[in-house]
């Protein structure tokens, strides 16, 4: 079974996006955090609170989040006990996978 968790979006400043995110809908924000999934570099935060989340990423242009020069929306997450499962069913549903990160150990896709 999956759940919806969150929408997110690509930003190319993080620090501007979660300010006017802020100031257009309220939210606050966790701590925003540098990490890597393969040779690409980003930085991420979510809202805090509950679900569903806003998850806003900051990354150079290419790799998983494809052009990140302009904000946009970029995905819907679904939180699932059994990513395979929940995968074949969203692309059953007809929202294909773009990306993986279990090759990069990293469960979500």
């Amino acid at each position: 079974m999956s759940v919806f968790y969150h929408v997110c979006f690509t930003v190319p400043d993080l620090n501007a996006a979660m300010q006017d995110f802020s100031a257009a809908a309220g939210v606050t924000w966790k701590e925003p955090v540098s990490a890597s999934i393969g040779e690409w570099d980003y930085r991420i935060v979510f809202t805090a609170g509950g679900a569903p989340f806003i998850e806003l990423i900051e990354a150079t242009p290419g790799g998983p989040w494809g052009d990140t020069t302009e904000a946009r929306f970029h995905h819907l997450g679904f939180w699932t006990s059994d990513i395979e499962a929940g995968s074949r069913r969203l692309t059953q549903s007809g929202f294909p996978q773009a990306f993986s990160g279990c090759p990069y150990g990293r469960p979500f896709a």
